[in-house]
């Protein structure tokens, strides 16, 4: 399910990628979804 709340943070972010210096503004934002479940993985440290 999705939302009727589109909306646009008014804050700045930027997208880049390790390793190169160029780093591009973008906008942030989306409506508010409902999911039914979310596996969150990864490992701690570098």
């Amino acid at each position: 399910m999705v939302g009727h709340d589109r909306a646009l943070d008014d804050g700045v972010a930027t997208c880049g990628k390790q390793g190169l210096t160029l780093d591009v503004g973008v906008g942030v934002g989306q409506p508010t979804i409902r999911i039914d479940g979310m596996m969150v993985g990864g490992r701690g440290g570098p």
